[in-house]
């Protein structure tokens, strides 16, 4: 992902957010989020780039890390009376915030899961990135050619259409939009910048680039 600042990013990722440094250079910054890794790399100011990151976080923490975001940034509300979005069809709940660019990022358990953790509520709590937003002209087209060259299926829970799909498992999920649809909960316009996501299936290492 790219930042404008490289200093904000790491002011807002590790000393308000709490996540380890595993790497830092003049324009690059890279963060341990649980079994992730979240890098970011300097770009020009302008125009300041904007994607959509979520964190899985185990089942029962949901209100205990709202409250622990909410100490340390504004949780944006999901609709008139409340901040906690109830996904029933994949059996899910999450909340949002923005990092220091207005990225739109997300704090969500999926109970299929099943996990659970003892200890309170911290950065090291987060398990690791479960979505990365991918901005295209074409989602169909997106779609299929990740699907053909990696195998990565459609996500079983849906949904599939033709401005926004979702792709993978409750574990990973590449959520596709089309340029300009509006990202939850803000609604906000996504925008194309590039991204590069590396993961691990069936013990592959695959990488995809996004531009």
């Amino acid at each position: 992902m790219l930042t404008n600042d490289i200093a904000a990013t790491k002011a807002f990722y590790y000393e308000i957010m709490g996540f380890s440094i595993l790497k830092e250079e003049e324009n690059h910054i890279s963060f341990k989020t649980g079994n992730s890794i979240l890098s970011f790399k300097a770009t020009a100011p302008v125009p300041v780039p904007f994607y959509h990151v979520a964190f899985s976080i185990p089942n029962n923490k949901l209100h205990e890390a709202a409250a622990w975001v909410e100490k340390r940034t504004t949780i944006l509300p999901y609709s008139a009376k409340e901040t906690i979005a109830d996904f029933t069809g994949w059996n899910a709940k999450a909340f949002y915030f923005h990092d220091n660019q207005e990225n739109i990022l997300e704090f969500i358990t999926h109970f299929d899961l099943d996990t659970n953790d003892q200890t309170p509520f911290s950065a090291a709590s987060v398990e690791s990135i479960c979505e990365i937003g991918i901005v295209t002209d074409n989602v169909s087209k997106t779609c299929e050619a990740i699907k053909s060259k990696y195998n990565i299926p459609y996500f079983v829970k849906g949904p599939l259409m033709q401005d926004f799909a979702v792709m993978g498992d409750s574990k990973g999920l590449l959520i596709i939009s089309k340029t300009h649809r509006g990202w939850l909960p803000t609604q906000r316009p996504a925008e194309k910048f590039p991204v590069t996501v590396k993961i691990e299936i069936n013990g592959n290492d695959i990488e995809l680039l996004s531009d």
